[in-house]
Order: C-alpha cells, then sequence, then structure tokens
C-alpha cells in the first residue's frame, strides 16, 4: 500500500500558492490604483493593456508554480509505488526454492 505524502509537506504547499496567489492579486490591483491615480490614465484602452501584460505574467508565474507542485506530488507516489512494487516481489522471489527463484529469474529477463 503506498504512503500518503507527508502533511506538513503539502500544507507548506497550499500556503505558498495562496499566498503566490493573493500577492499576484494584490500586485495588479496596485498597479490599477497607480495608473489610475497617479499616471492619470483615464481611458479603459490603456489600463486593460498595463494590467492584461502584468496579469498574463502573473498568471504564468501561477500555473508553472501549481505545475511543478502536480508533477512533483505525482512522482513521489509513483516512487513509493515502485519502491512498495519492489519490496513485494523480493518477499515473494525469497519464499521460491531458489532453483525456481533462478529460473523464474531468467524467464523474466527473456521476455
Amino acid at each position: 500500500m503506498a504512503k500518503i505524502p507527508n502533511p506538513e509537506i503539502e500544507t507548506q504547499r497550499i500556503r505558498y500558492a495562496f499566498w503566490l496567489a493573493v500577492v499576484g492579486l494584490g500586485l495588479s490591483a496596485v498597479l490599477v490604483v497607480f495608473l489610475v491615480v497617479v499616471a492619470q490614465m483615464r481611458t479603459s484602452a490603456d489600463i486593460v493593456a498595463i494590467v492584461g501584460v502584468f496579469t498574463s505574467v502573473t498568471g504564468t508565474l501561477v500555473g508553472a508554480f501549481f505545475g511543478l507542485q502536480i508533477g512533483s506530488a505525482g512522482r513521489d507516489q509513483e516512487r513509493q509505488d515502485r519502491q512498495h512494487a519492489e519490496k513485494m516481489a523480493n518477499m515473494a522471489m525469497g519464499k521460491l526454492p531458489p532453483g525456481e527463484a533462478d529460473k523464474v529469474m531468467k524467464d523474466m529477463e527473456a521476455g
């Protein structure tokens, strides 16, 4: 049976993802306020163009972060499953008589 991932690591991943998203959205809001109040941009086309560039970069970074986290979790789970299968195969081979174990190994190598 495969182990569940460490809950502390999963909690940290969720926390970092949450704060990354919050910071990205906060920076977008600050940029909009800056453009409207300080830079005196009043046309919506100018604001949308600049904010769109910023949010697309933020979205890409957040997407990459989540992609790496999901890939890492999948890799860890696969590694645990493989180690469990190897352990079970070794235990099963250990129960066979020596001559049978050699025959099974040769059969596995052949095909």
